[in-house]
């Protein structure tokens, strides 16, 4: 198809998505005049533009399965126990515009997992329906977020696409605040999570375009989930559709569109900002904003996009306005509307208006740039009146202030009233009045300069990657990363405070793509406008110092880590106490590095007591919790307690598999080190297997460069290794050190551990001179960095032990074999498999100098560690039954 084909096509088409369907056949032959063709290719296109309006008029609810029984099919169902991909088909929850969705189950890791699997009617030979398919599983695949229902598979079977979401139980947000009796209070923090959510989706570059009641369920314990991001608008990607939405392409529901979609016009940020505030009016005054009927086209893009809707507050009483019975009186119907609010209508009328009235109206103006300009800040100003504060919709004068003064300090209300009192005079105010007042103004404007700050980086850091601005390149993380760097030292120059938010989000992203450098610059940056913004004593100073620790662990600076996270825990304990979750997280991040430098004792405590304060303040499924639990199995590996570690990632994976969904990093990492401890449990196969799943997706979500994929290869080369097969191990050993050296210097601990494997990989293929020089380079490395007695400078020394004995230079093999199990007892005690493998070491040494007695109470006592430790059927406990058995020195009957 040629341009100008094209553009005869897209004008009928904008005439004719305007019109009402009754009409489009006969104004479709007077356009096309005769012209075949164009009027083939227009009725084409029309017929996909109905099925599109047909995928997303049902709700979400009904799109995940959660459509009312009454509303589901019934009869036999041909696809129930048939599978698509993993998944086995149980029962058919329902069906909604976008197919038919069925309860569906997988298992595999020791877990079984279930979800609502939906069956598209989409054709995959149709450019279009293509591209709507992979948009919503790069979008929903993104979006990691407990209040946002995830994305967990996706695929085709025979043809047909389907899509495994997040099984959600819940209701509708407004109705499950109704049947509850959920007062305003408490349904402004519910909105206050959705809003966390919506402002998460935002920091990953996606807005929804469709927030309504029905898309955001309450669950039975009373937490939020938001639904249909399958429709979300990827800001500034680039695929296969116009970066504009064409007039007429109904991606929204009429009833819940902001203006600008209405218009034909891109969404953005604060398109979602106008949903929230529709949902809001909801919430607070049981009336939909916005009411339609006819043709939605010409109702809301005439008239109603172009005005506010009256304030909840009038909003309850409007005679004729019942939704649910038309019939109803006004009077009954504001009744009822506040009795589910446990409230009086009189009350609720007192309560609405004023604040909320004026925050809901300015979240529902129709100029986008005149509303909040994100979510947060929509939050923030609802926090703000949750907390009696001034709010920044509302102009604050002295007589405002002062009112929201007197309801702050209810306590002291008789002073509070005479302040109230002089100030309605005009008599003038104390020095500390003036102090208040000035404080409240200070903060509310930080924090209106901040909201406007926060927008207007986001949409230029958006812009960077539209298609138009990036003339076809593809733009990484990275390069994403380093424009945004660039724009806050352009832009937020004299807003120092959003500068250091924003640099700080920034450092995490650096860290997250193996940027560590980059990371800690970043975070200095923002740790020095912290201090001179809000002072060294404020808590904000204390979450970027956490963030500069985090990132000198990465680059293996201990001791600087060590500083900067323990100023960190020691200023949230003076202002938010130590069983905050600040402190928590600081507490987590020492017991990183206290494994960094091997120190287990330490970071077991440091970990309990982290956990101890989640679980308190978390409950115990919280995906933080399951961290925890997975360091914790961590530290139980490197302990040398196998079986204690394995049940605790099972645990942290019961938690992250079925919450996070099985692709999240959380989930993979834990699966990462699951496959890890199957290696030093001699389970090679099941490891073997479980990395190579581990490393494929890590490739397909972080890239061949990342480190998460590169520590997955690492550890599938050792359990590649184990088994024997050297050369591959050393062509993944190899691609590991080249990374860890050019990412992060030679002297990284992940670059110096890469050393040892090598060496060992080297050395199994008779090529000792070579080992050599990297074992001694891994041990002073090691030394260096953590001192003598780490255990991997003790592993360097036991390896040019071993090439000593292969040589036959069996003096220095003793020294060496004596000096790597000293180093051993005193970094992991006596009783570890390490210390094992040294005495096992230690009787080849004397076992090669003729010292039959003493080799064989050497491997006597090898192989009871390693008995009581691992167990009898580990592959180490056999090779030292085995060579007791060959020595001829068992005192009694090994196994």
């Amino acid at each position: 198809m040629d341009a100008d084909h094209w553009q005869r096509i897209s004008r009928v088409l904008d005439e004719l998505v305007a019109l009402p369907e009754a009409e489009r056949a006969a104004r479709l032959t007077e356009i096309c005049g005769g012209d075949v063709a164009l009027q083939a290719d227009v009725e084409r296109l029309l017929s996909h533009e109905e099925a599109a309006a047909s995928l997303f008029d049902g709700d979400a609810a009904d799109l995940l399965g959660l459509a009312p029984e009454h509303e589901r099919e019934e009869g036999p169902d041909p696809m129930l126990g048939s599978r698509l991909g993993a998944w086995r088909l149980l029962s058919r929850l329902g069906r909604g515009g976008m197919g038919v969705v069925y309860l569906a189950e997988r298992t595999g890791d020791g877990f079984v997992q279930q979800a609502a699997v939906k069956l598209l009617r989409i054709e995959l030979d149709d450019p279009a329906s293509q591209a709507r398919f992979r948009r919503e599983q790069r979008i929903l695949a993104r979006l990691e977020h407990p209040a946002i229902a995830r994305l967990i598979d996706a695929g085709v079977a025979e043809g047909r696409p389907y899509v495994a979401m997040e099984l959600v139980e819940g209701e509708p947000l407004v109705a499950g605040c109704d049947r509850r009796g959920l007062g305003i209070e408490e349904r402004l923090r519910l909105l206050q999570e959705v809003c966390a959510a919506v402002g998460y989706a935002h920091r990953n570059l996606v807005v929804h375009r469709d927030l309504k009641p029905a898309n955001i369920l309450l669950t039975p314990e009373g937490r939020i989930k938001l639904l249909d991001f399958g429709i979300a608008r990827l800001l500034g990607e680039e695929g296969d559709e116009p970066a504009v939405t064409r007039r007429g392409e109904r991606l929204f529901t009429p009833a819940y569109a902001a203006p600008e979609q209405l218009r034909g016009e891109p969404a953005g940020v604060t398109t979602d900002v106008y949903g929230l505030g529709l949902v809001l009016y909801e919430l607070l005054c049981g009336r939909r904003a916005r009411r339609i009927a006819g043709d939605w086209r010409e109702e809301l893009v005439e008239t109603a996009a172009l005005a506010l809707p009256p304030p909840p507050s009038s909003a309850l009483s409007m005679a004729g306005e019942a939704d649910d019975d038309p019939s109803a009186t006004a009077a009954a119907t504001a009744a009822a509307i506040a009795a589910d609010r446990r409230t009086t209508p009189e009350r609720l009328r007192r309560r609405l208006a004023g604040d909320l009235d004026t925050i809901a109206l300015m979240a529902l103006r129709p100029e986008p740039e005149r509303r909040y300009g994100s979510a947060e800040a929509l939050a923030a100003d609802l926090e703000r009146h949750l907390g009696g504060h001034p709010v920044t919709a509302r102009p604050a004068g002295a007589l405002y202030r002062a009112h929201k003064l007197v309801l702050r300090h209810r306590v002291g209300l008789a002073a509070a009233a005479a302040l109230l009192a002089v100030l309605l005079a005009g008599l003038g105010t104390t020095a500390w009045q003036a102090q208040e007042r000035q404080r409240e103004a200070r903060r509310a404007e930080r924090e209106a300069q901040t909201a406007h700050e926060v927008t207007a980086f986001l949409v230029s850091l958006f812009t960077a990657a539209d298609p138009a601005a990036a003339q076809g390149a593809e733009v990484s993380a990275r390069e994403l990363l380093e424009q945004g760097v660039a724009r806050i030292e352009g832009e937020l120059g004299r807003a120092p405070a959003v500068k250091a938010d924003l640099l700080l989000t920034l450092s995490e992203i650096a860290e997250r793509v193996g940027h560590y450098e980059r990371s800690l610059e970043l975070a200095e940056t923002a740790l020095e406008l912290r201090r001179s913004r809000f002072g060294p004593e404020d808590p904000s100073t204390a979450d970027a110092l956490r963030r500069k620790g985090s990132a000198l662990i990465q680059l293996g600076r201990p001791e600087e880590a060590e500083r900067a996270l323990q100023q960190a825990l020691a200023l949230h304990e003076r202002q938010l106490g130590r069983d905050s979750l600040a402190a928590a997280s600081d507490l987590e991040q020492l017991a990183v590095l206290a494994f960094q430098i091997e120190q287990p004792e330490r970071g077991d405590a440091l970990l309990a007591e982290a956990l101890e304060t989640r679980r308190r303040l978390q409950g115990n499924r919280h995906a933080d919790v399951a961290r925890n639990l997975a360091q914790q199995a961590v530290l139980r590996r490197q302990q040398g307690e196998l079986a204690a570690a394995e049940a605790l990632y099972q645990e942290a994976l019961a938690i992250l598999a079925p919450d996070l969904g099985a692709h999240h990093p959380d989930t993979v990492i834990a699966r990462n080190n699951l496959a890890a401890l199957l290696v030093h449990q001699g389970r090679f196969v099941d490891a073997t297997d479980l990395l190579r799943r581990v490393l494929a997706t890590h490739r397909r979500v972080h890239g061949d460069d990342h480190p998460l994929t590169v520590t997955a290869q690492n550890n599938l080369a050792v359990a590649l290794f184990k088994q024997g097969q050297a050369d591959e191990a050393e062509e993944l050993f190899r691609g590991v050190l080249d990374f860890w050296t050019e990412t992060a210097g030679s002297d990284h601990p992940n670059a110096l551990a890469t050393r040892l494997n090598l060496g060992a990989s080297l050395r199994a293929d008779d090529r000792p001179e070579a080992a050599a020089v990297l074992y001694a380079e891994a041990r002073d490395g090691f030394e260096r960095l953590f001192g003598r007695d780490h255990p991997h400078a003790a592993a360097a020394v036991s390896q040019l032990a071993a090439i000593a004995l292969d040589r036959a230079e069996l003096e220095r093999a003793r020294r060496l074999a004596e000096d790597a199990l000293a180093r051993r007892r005193a970094s992991r005690g006596d009783r570890h498999p390490e210390v094992a493998a040294s005495l096992q070491q230690l009787g080849d040494v004397a076992r090669a100098i003729g010292d039959v007695e003493r080799a064989g109470e050497l491997y006597r006592q090898a192989w009871e560690l390693r008995r009581d430790l691992l167990g009898e059927e580990h592959p180490d406990t056999r090779a030292s039954s085995l060579v007791l058995e060959a020595l001829g020195a068992a005192r009694r009957e090994p196994p």
